[in-house]
């Protein structure tokens, strides 16, 4: 599944309890401090442009703007007449914001009462049972608590028993001692091949997630990499087969001391280094997610991989192991913990998979097609891009999925790093040195906007889906069918020639990135499908919502989107933006947020947000019929499909009368059923009823919603 891990805890813990530590075991902070970023984001009660007042007749309606343009232009004047300037953000140009905490002088392991209180019980585990076992924790969680932060993940390594029996051993302990059991275990099992070579029991115990595991010695074949033998091991055998250094550290509750047993853990920690126990290319080929892992924990951290790790990453025959060796679900699981940090950390990771040149192997994986180009190039785009602005449609020339990810991908991803660091900026008091230098003073976007980006990017859900979009943005001038690169070998199940082919980004999803909920992916296709809606009205489109008021067209636009209406937008903007090089030094970052078409683009989408909230549309994907279906047949609306007609004819009309009563919306359905013949109703002479309230035709852009939306489209 597409878990989202949870934001790294950042808060220091609270040192309530601690065990004696040797001095020699200190850390001293050696990196020096570095500054927080201050907490950027506008509650929900912040900003808002003053709503419109609502109208109810054509006569108070024939003052308003005539065009989504003026709107936007409207709210942009709005804006600048309440003096809210524009230009207090700085954009960081490619440097860290708060990055990791450094270890400090205090003393490395300080327990909270929760950890405390867990440490002693299975101390007691060991005493009554007589098992003799000496428990280590081990990784994370000491490499945490030694930078000051929380962590409820704790993996605990055993010198003498499995997994499984050390579980056993406390579910006795907890029904001796008459407590209820809340003991949940889960066994997962080995799986050498695809290199997990040993079961983890993992248990719930006391608000603590736990991974019990023997402490293990791995023997080779000469020609595998499979272990021929895992047995019980020492302490300094488990720590070497570890992934990184950082992560090779132990915690002994016996004696309440740090284990550094490959003697670089605390210095590695110290000096902001990712390195491997052993050497780089043994360990990789061991496990080859590690690359991942190397790649999440120096993105993470803001730290340096040491040169032969990642020549040994970039290793070819790493790679195809990573690619061919590795289960899609966890190349998943390591991706959706990357794009889940804190500050500049998603965008870190990803320049790092640029870098290496790990996007087949992340991206492509299983997808057939992804390394040919379309026979005869990009084909005409299809729904709804042919409302979109020329700039929108496809490049000419064919090119592979994996040519436009390792070329366009990351500059798309810069430019959404770039307005997210934006959005943060404007509400800042006191920015970073490392940020402030990249202010230019001359920023086009509006707390509108900003506001939007910062309402997505708060939603776990939505960030990671944004994030996705924004990697795979570049595919979508791919429109040729991904079972057609692949000779017809995969298409949609059950689909016929009325259907639409499976898509390179759908491919990507489902396979490339196997794991994916449904509603991920029904996310992410939205997101690239009504971008070129936004993009349209952003560029002021003419042909766009002829006939029909700006509320109108606007308040349609958010419907069709639904409550991914934000992330569609921001989306569309970023499909705007001009290309934006990989870490960008301040001169090319500067040159880039000053460029008219940067500057452009964001003062566009600017006035757009600014309309759709000064409109008070914002929730128009929520708004339901006044009328239900049983009582619109009771006034005069024939049963069946006119029913539907209706209803959408009706939510039309209370967007532009949003203080519409139940009274006035039964005076308006016994309006729009004299205006219709029955056979208009139902379509016989032409298409399905397309009249607004007011009469007039409506745009053809709202009634031919894009097939492939209609079961995500909140139609009311």
């Amino acid at each position: 599944m597409f878990c989202l891990l949870g934001f790294p805890a950042l808060a220091r813990g609270i040192a309530v309890a601690s065990r004696p530590v040797p001095a020699g075991c200190r850390l001293a902070a050696l990196r020096g401090p570095r500054v927080p970023s201050a907490a950027l984001a506008l509650s929900a009660g912040g900003f808002r442009p003053h709503r419109a007042a609502p109208h109810m007749g054509t006569e108070a309606c024939s003052h308003a703007p005539s065009s989504i343009a003026a709107v936007c232009s409207e709210a942009v004047d709005a804006l600048r007449s309440r003096r809210i300037s524009s230009s207090a953000g700085a954009w960081d140009f490619g440097g860290s914001d708060a990055g990791s905490p450094a270890p400090g002088d205090a003393d490395p392991i300080a327990l909270t009462e929760r950890e405390a209180e867990l440490f002693d019980f299975l101390r007691d585990v060991v005493h009554t049972s007589g098992c003799g076992t000496v428990m280590r924790v081990a990784g994370g969680w000491v490499r945490d608590k030694l930078l000051g932060l929380d962590s409820d993940d704790i993996d605990i390594a055993l010198d003498n028993l499995t997994g499984l029996a050390f579980a056993e051993l406390i579910s006795q302990r907890l029904e001796g001692l008459g407590e209820p059991l809340h003991l949940h275990i889960g066994v997962i099992q080995a799986n050498p091949e695809q290199s997990k070579h040993l079961e983890t029991v993992a248990i719930s115990l006391k608000g603590f997630q736990i991974d019990l595991v023997n402490l293990r010695s791995e023997a080779y074949s000469d020609e595998s990499r499979i272990p021929t033998e895992v047995e019980f091991g020492s302490a300094l055998s488990d720590a070497q087969r570890r992934d990184l250094t950082i992560n090779s550290l132990f915690y002994n509750l016996d004696t309440g001391r740090i284990e550094d047993m490959t003697g670089r853990g605390i210095a590695d920690l110290r000096a902001g280094v990712i390195r491997t126990p052993l050497a780089p290319l043994e360990t990789l080929l061991d496990d080859p997610l590690r690359v991942l892992r190397a790649v999440r924990f120096a993105a993470r951290f803001d730290y340096r991989i040491e040169p032969a790790l990642r020549a040994a990453m970039a290793n070819a025959e790493v790679q195809a192991k990573l690619e061919h060796k590795i289960s899609r679900e966890r190349v998943l699981r390591e991706l959706a913990a990357m794009i889940a940090g804190h500050g500049s950390a998603p965008i870190r990771a990803l320049r790092l998979i640029h870098g290496l040149r790990l996007h087949r192997a992340v991206f492509l994986a299983d997808v057939q097609g992804a390394g040919r180009a379309p026979a005869g190039g990009p084909a005409a785009p299809r729904s709804p891009e042919r409302w979109a602005p020329e700039w929108w449609r496809p490049a000419k020339g064919p090119a592979t999925p994996a040519e436009l990810l390792e070329t366009r991908s990351i500059q798309d991803l810069e430019a959404l790093h770039a307005l997210l660091l934006e959005a943060r900026a404007l509400g800042a008091e006191r920015l970073p040195p490392a940020d402030a230098a990249g202010a230019v003073g001359d920023a086009a976007m509006g707390p509108g906007l900003a506001d939007t980006l910062r309402q997505v990017h708060a939603d776990p859900a939505a960030r990671r889906r944004l994030w996705v979009a924004t990697a795979l943005l570049c595919l979508r001038e791919d429109p040729h069918p991904a079972d057609e690169c692949a000779g017809g070998a995969r298409a949609r199940k059950g689909q016929g020639s009325g259907h639409k082919p499976v898509t390179i980004v759908e491919e990507v999803m489902r396979h490339g990135l196997r794991g994916m909920t449904v509603q991920d992916m029904h996310a992410v296709q939205r997101m690239h499908e009504h971008a070129a809606h936004f993009a349209a009205l952003a560029g002021g489109d003419a042909a766009y919502g002829v006939g029909a008021s700006p509320r109108l067209v606007l308040g349609r636009a958010v419907r069709l989107a639904g409550d991914q209406w934000r992330a569609c937008l921001i989306t569309g903007l970023v499909a705007s933006l001009p290309g934006l090089e990989a870490s960008p030094s301040a001169n090319a970052f500067r040159a880039w947020r000053l460029s008219a078409p940067t500057r452009s683009a964001v003062a566009r989408y600017t006035g757009l947000a600014e309309a759709i909230l000064a409109l008070g549309l914002d929730d128009a994907w929520q708004l339901s019929p006044l009328l239900c279906g049983k009582e619109l047949m009771a006034r005069g609306v024939p049963k069946g499909r006119p029913v539907g007609q209706a209803m959408e004819a009706l939510v039309d009309w209370q967007l532009e009368h949003p203080e519409a009563s139940v009274e006035d919306a039964r005076a308006w359905v016994a309006d729009w059923v004299a205006r219709h013949s029955y056979a208009e109703i139902r379509g016989d002479d032409g298409p399905a009823c397309t009249s607004d309230g007011g009469g007039d035709q409506r745009p053809a852009v709202a009634a031919a919603r894009p097939r492939a939306l209609g079961s995500y489209a909140h139609a009311g």
